[in-house]
């Protein structure tokens, strides 16, 4: 798309990423791409057709640090123009990790990029959070319902949160999605349908800590990305939270 949008994904290459990327490619949305991330697509575990979508003309893979102040600043770096839109997906998402880790990869990178981003003056910031800030129950949750935050992921992400509010210099938009799942996730619903699977094989009763009446709401990934542009749209306009 000659003189479209430039567009900076941060983790680029993860599940969301690696989507997003082939969204914006195949509908012609974006001018010149820009993917950032600590892992390279070749080792991403990626089907080979969308590995190749890194290779393409307008579109340019980073390998960096992004819990690094310098190496944020070379992500920025105008070389083919002003960013209109930055969307931060890195962020630490495995589980039982320790606390340390996700202040360092959750909050402090969050934050870290969000100042980089103000300081070019961009169209919309979309920061990538997490629906396990609300508190857990057997009800549905609206944007506005109650605060809790029940895993270490979602404590210092809305940390991060609270301190992108802050920003009044940033047109930001926070997403906060219910469990992703789709082709090439491995940290969502995918190892429970692998139990599953694996148990019904052995023709055992699969045991865990919860029985059937347990519900998690869920979200397929090429659902978030498409959401995208109407983020892009409303943190261009106004400034606000968002829920999936």
């Amino acid at each position: 798309m000659s003189g479209g949008p430039n567009v900076l994904i941060l983790g680029g290459c993860g599940l969301v990423g690696r989507f997003l990327m082939k969204f914006l490619v195949e509908n012609n949305l974006a001018g010149f791409m820009r993917a950032a991330d600590k892992a390279m697509p070749a080792t991403s575990n990626m089907p080979p057709a969308m590995e190749k979508l890194y290779e393409l003309p307008n579109v340019e893979y980073r390998q960096c640090n992004l819990t690094s102040p310098p190496s944020i600043a070379k992500m920025f770096a105008e070389d083919k123009g002003p960013w209109n839109y930055v969307i931060n997906l890195a962020a630490e998402t495995k589980y039982g990790q320790p606390e340390a880790v996700y202040k360092e990869r959750v909050l402090d990178l969050g934050v870290r990029c969000a100042q980089e981003a103000a300081k070019h003056k961009i169209d919309a910031y979309i920061d990538f959070s997490t629906a396990q800030v609300y508190e857990p129950g057997k009800k549905l949750r609206k944007e506005d319902g109650k605060i809790k935050p029940w895993t270490l992921l979602a404590k210092y992400s809305l940390q991060k949160e609270e301190e992108l509010r802050k920003m009044n210099d940033l047109p930001w938009v926070i997403v906060r999605p219910a469990i992703i799942y789709g082709p090439g996730d491995n940290n969502g619903l995918a190892p429970r349908l692998i139990c599953g699977a694996v148990y019904k094989y052995l023709n055992e009763k699969m045991k865990f800590l919860w029985d059937g009446d347990v519900k998690m709401s869920t979200v397929h990934v090429r659902d978030v990305v498409k959401a995208r542009g109407s983020c892009a749209r409303a943190a261009s306009h106004t400034r606000c939270s968002t829920s999936q």
